[in-house]
């Protein structure tokens, strides 16, 4: 701020300075070294083992000592790779990048074909999403890695940002919305009602209405009236506007949570607090994801059992991470895009079983008894009625995952967020993300 910078360090120490003039140098892993400006930062997030010590809000930079992925915008250009002959190579059509003993890298493309050789020394030229500053780095020393299709949105609505939420709304819509934040919530919500009840508000384009819907429900939810709250932004679900709906979703499943509208004895009214009771049911439904990807782990597609709870653990789990990203950000989003991926490896798993299977009935059928061959048909039949069900659900999670923009990965974090020594195991939430009533989606 105006006055100075505080510098939190390991054990909450904290160092007050004058910011007029200074800077500080810092080099993001695997990329330039960089200054920056403290006139140009309000907020420095630092963070060690995955774990950020002050969760913060604002214009950040994160200085990372294990940093296991940086999320970038406007990546630039091709990169060669040498193999037999050198290839340029767009970074969307690589899934994953290793290094084998002799040294020598073997990337696997998105269509299942595996190259080996050497990436160039060339560099892609991109920029910290959070804060703009320009980076540079290179695939030339990467040992392993997994690139995920994901996409950046300045303005999603993780962190209950609803001005985030309305960034394309008008001028009518953000000046309520402005109100709100600025804590005149008597005049926004009595403004925001008046125009609900109007005869005009039924004139207004639906995208309009929807943001009028939310302004509503927002408005009734930080004047103390927790019924009302809920009822509207249960009609908010239907929003077509998704960062509405998955705003909604999320208000909703705090007030059904807590349907006395308090929380450890504080009303949910109080944004803080309100914030604080989405964190715990975000972080329930993080873990829950969190256990059923490492019991994934164990699986392993024998028969068609391991692909139905992969499947509809996916399924259960969605909407919960919708509701969780709300809170949580990128977090959630990390453990929806793993749950996207292993609804598309369990697919094809259960393409190569569901093969392997037919292959065995034919070879029984060309050595087997008379008057069998009409019952393999039939489990033949069967078995590629399964095969379609399957190749459709995998295009519809590989669409998912296609939707999104840009990441590499450490193929090891998992591993790295499940290592809390003395953390005790969480208890499975009561409630499911569902809307309660017959006016959801």
């Amino acid at each position: 701020n105006e006055e100075g910078s505080h510098l939190f360090l390991e054990g909450g120490n904290r160092i007050a300075s004058s910011q007029t003039g200074s800077s500080f140098e810092f080099t993001p892993y695997g990329g330039a070294e960089t200054t920056v400006k403290f006139d140009d930062v309000r907020t420095i997030g630092f963070r060690t083992s995955d774990r950020q010590l002050n969760p913060a809000v604002g214009k950040i930079i994160v200085l990372d000592s294990k940093l296991t992925h940086l999320r970038l915008a406007d990546v630039q250009g091709t990169v060669t790779f040498e193999g037999r002959f050198p290839i340029g190579i767009k970074l969307e059509e690589v899934a994953r990048i290793d290094t084998d003993d002799d040294d020598k890298q073997v990337i696997t493309l998105a269509d299942g074909r595996r190259l080996t050789g050497k990436f160039g020394e060339g560099t892609y030229k991109a920029t910290i999403a959070d804060t703009g500053t320009p980076i540079e780095f290179g695939l030339s020393d990467v040992e392993k890695a997994r690139v995920d299709i994901v996409r950046y949105e300045p303005d999603r609505v993780a962190g209950l940002g609803l001005l985030g939420v309305l960034a394309s709304a008008d001028r009518d819509v953000r000046r309520i919305a402005e109100t709100l934040d600025d804590g005149d919530v008597a005049i926004a919500r009595a403004e925001v009602e008046k125009i609900l009840s109007s005869k005009d508000f039924r004139r207004l384009p639906e995208v309009k209405k929807e943001q009028f819907r939310l302004l509503g429900a927002e408005a009734a939810l930080r004047d103390g009236d927790g019924k009302q709250a809920a009822k509207a932004f249960r009609k908010c679900l239907r929003a077509k506007d998704e960062n509405i709906s998955a705003f909604a979703q999320a208000c909703s499943a705090v007030l059904k949570r807590f349907d006395d509208f308090t929380f450890q004895g504080k009303p949910l009214s109080n944004r803080a607090v309100f914030v604080e009771a989405g964190f715990v049911i975000a972080d329930e439904y993080i873990q829950r994801v969190r256990d059923l990807l490492k019991d994934a782990e164990a699986f392993e597609f024998r028969s068609r059992t391991d692909y139905v709870k992969s499947i509809s653990g996916a399924k259960k789990n969605e909407d919960a991470m919708r509701i969780a990203a709300v809170f949580r950000g990128p977090e959630a989003d990390d453990e929806l895009i793993r749950l996207w991926n292993l609804a598309t490896a369990a697919c094809q798993r259960e393409l190569a079983r569901i093969d392997d299977e037919v292959k065995e009935i034919q070879a029984q059928a060309r050595s087997g008894a008379r008057g069998a061959g009409k019952r393999r048909q039939r489990e033949i039949d069967e078995l590629k009625e399964q095969r379609v069900e399957v190749e459709e659900t995998f295009q519809t999670y590989g669409m998912k995952l296609a939707y999104y923009g840009f990441r590499i990965e450490d193929p090891d974090i998992q591993e790295h967020k499940e290592r809390e020594d003395d953390e005790e195991p969480r208890d499975e939430p009561d409630d499911e993300p569902e809307p309660d009533d017959d006016e959801g989606p």
